[in-house]
């Protein structure tokens, strides 16, 4: 063998031996304190990695090196760290124990914007990592800015919307950065951070770290993260009490004053001070961050489970003054710019937005409750279904529809069981058969069903809906795009028949949800009944409780910063607004015009008025006295 050869195979396998050395022993805070160095390019504080700059990160770096731990969360304001701590994690992943990695941003143009500008100085700057990884090149399909090989792994770095790549390969490490900002749903296939998170399925050893900035309370992805763990919140020591508490903005005394006008004011901050919220003593903003501070523990158990979760305020980043927060706030909130005050409560505070403008329409809608004085009021002459799937449940609502779009829920109910079950498709069944009353007696049942064929149990909605295709009963699909019609004409699919296996077809509608959105938000904006007015049942047993409006109330048109119009989420469950635009689309597609109606009504009086009619009984004949009969006394 030749010198040459020789050099080659030598290099070949230090690569290899590489891959296969032990790690040090090191934790990520100890890694990070000894080998990385912040790089000029995205730092303000260029220079060797210092752990006691930050604090609060030394745990949350180190559970990613606890055998205990399988997923860390982290929930934090704007510049306290975050992302610094990611590049530490995976610095430390491809140096001491390498295996394949995921990084997931919200969108493919923020994966290649954290390449190129928060990833490749990292790499360049540090020659642990450097050595590894190298160059980006545009011909090495390994080595490419979403991309990079190393001995022992591969890191791949994925947006939240491109289904394919967050499916694509098994991770023994997974990284979901700003999940909150992430796609509804990738592509229809579901939750993409669920997506993400199952590429480690495979790993006995597998480590999960989800970061993000909250957004708004019941609508978080990190908020649901952090609550399934231990819940630490970073906290301080009171002086005078003892006590521990978290610094917050609601604990948070100040003097402000705002100077000019036209909207373009400028708001002064002064005197501020942590008011304890155990003592009531105040703590200005110098002494509080010398006070001694540690995580707290809500759920401790949940260790036990391998989910750390941690939550720590904006007021704590050693970058940000308490005064410049603050002022940020009351700017947005002098000039009632929404937007601007969530941005300052999510990134500002590192708190949740509370939308309280839903919670007080819910409120509103909960006072319009009436009593029906039957199952179905009179002015109800069809009745629709519609049917929302989850994994574990179907949501449905049955609205009544009267004259010029006035309408009356009926009832909102859930059947649990998987959609695949065969009970839940008999609950559905004794829906579809029933009568339900009106105070006259007359009986009416369902008109139409739509049912949402989309999710995990598509196949099996499909069948059970061709099954029932003469029975009033069709699936649906729901489309966001905003060109969309509400219904269109119906279309063909082909399904397997679950009872004869023979291959058949079925027809299904698809469904423009963002009109139907837009339509019943219009509806709830009338205040008087009447045309178009929604009207709900105060029965309880009926379902139209606080959760009910919530759900209708759960989304609300925004424009994106794209310029896009968009649905957002402002309360997590949303199955009421869904429910009650497929039974809208139901009523829509049977094409009942107001003429019709006006005969359907009149045909209904007609019945009623023979009906009654029919039951008046006959009068006795009126019995003459006896002086009128013989004109005279007895």
């Amino acid at each position: 063998m030749t010198d040459e050869a020789m050099a080659k195979l030598n290099a070949v396998m230090r690569e290899v031996c590489e891959g296969f050395k032990a790690p040090e022993g090191l934790t990520v805070s100890e890694w990070a304190d000894r080998y990385v160095v912040l790089s000029t390019d995205d730092s303000a504080e260029a220079g060797r990695w210092k752990t006691s700059r930050t604090p609060y990160l030394k745990e949350v770096a180190d559970s990613f090196t606890d055998d205990r731990v399988d997923q860390t969360v982290l929930v934090a304001g704007a510049q306290m760290g975050k992302t610094a701590l990611q590049r530490n994690m995976l610095g430390y992943a491809i140096d001491q124990d390498p295996g394949p990695i995921m990084y997931g941003q919200p969108t493919k143009d923020l994966v290649e914007d954290f390449s190129k500008r928060r990833l490749a100085p990292f790499i360049r700057d540090n020659p642990r990592i450097r050595d590894k990884l190298g160059e980006s090149k545009s011909r090495d399909t390994n080595n490419t800015i979403r991309r990079k090989s190393f001995p022992g792994g591969m890191l791949t770095m994925v947006g939240s919307n491109a289904p394919g790549d967050l499916a694509s390969v098994p991770a023994r490490y997974v990284f979901g950065d700003e999940i909150d900002r992430w796609a509804a749903s990738a592509g229809g296939e579901g939750d993409p951070v669920k997506l993400l998170t199952a590429r480690t399925s495979n790993f006995y050893n597998r480590k999960i770290v989800l970061v993000s900035t909250p957004t708004t309370k019941g609508a978080s992805r990190i908020e649901k993260a952090y609550a399934l763990g231990t819940q630490e919140e970073w906290v301080t020591e009171c002086p005078h009490c003892k006590e521990w508490s978290q610094i917050r903005f609601a604990n948070l005394s100040f003097n402000h004053e705002y100077i000019g006008d036209n909207g373009m004011e400028t708001v002064l901050v002064s005197d501020i001070n942590w008011c304890c919220p155990n003592c009531g003593c105040l703590i200005p903003e110098d002494d509080a961050r010398r006070l001694p501070q540690k995580w707290e523990a809500k759920n401790p158990k949940a260790i036990e489970t391998g989910v750390r979760s941690f939550w720590i305020t904006g007021f704590y980043s050693p970058w940000k003054t308490w005064e410049s927060v603050i002022r940020d706030f009351l700017t947005a909130n002098r000039r009632k710019d929404i937007e601007l005050m969530k941005v300052a409560v999510n990134t500002g505070f590192g708190e949740l937005w509370e939308d309280k403008e839903s919670e007080e329409n819910a409120e509103g809608l909960l006072s319009r409750l009436e009593d029906y004085g039957a199952e179905v009021p009179d002015n109800a002459y069809v009745l629709t279904m519609g049917m929302d799937t989850q994994d574990d449940r179907m949501e449905y609502e049955i609205v009544g529809h009267g004259f010029m779009g006035e309408s009356w829920g009926i009832e909102y109910g859930k059947i649990f069981g998987k959609p695949s079950s065969p009970e839940v498709w008999e609950k559905i069944d004794e829906l579809l058969e029933r009568r339900f009353l009106k105070k006259n007696g007359r009986a009416l049942k369902i008109s139409l069903a739509f049912i949402d064929m989309q999710g995990h149990y598509n196949q099996d909605v499909r069948e059970q809906c061709g099954l029932r295709r003469f029975n009033r009963c069709f699936a649906i699909r729901g489309s966001n795009q905003d060109s969309d019609p509400y219904t269109d004409s119906p279309k063909q699919m082909s399904f397997k028949n679950p009872v004869t296996k023979k291959r058949g077809t079925i027809w299904y509608y698809n469904i423009g949800v963002s009109a139907g959105k837009e339509h019943i938000m219009a509806a709830l904006a009338v205040e008087e009944p009447g045309p178009s007015y929604y009207h709900f049942p105060k029965d309880p047993k009926r379902g139209y409780d606080r959760t009910y409006f919530l759900g209708l109330l759960a989304e609300r048109f925004e424009i994106s910063p794209q310029g896009k119009p968009v649905w957002k989420k402002v309360y997590d469950r949303n199955e009421p607004l869904d429910c009650r635009n497929y039974a809208n689309a139901a009523f829509e597609v049977l094409n009942i015009s107001d003429r019709d109606m006006l005969q359907i009504m009149e045909k209904e009086s007609s019945i009623n008025n023979k009906k009654k009619k029919d039951q008046t009984p006959k009068k006795r004949p009126r019995m003459r006295s006896i002086e009128n009969v013989y004109g005279k006394e007895l």
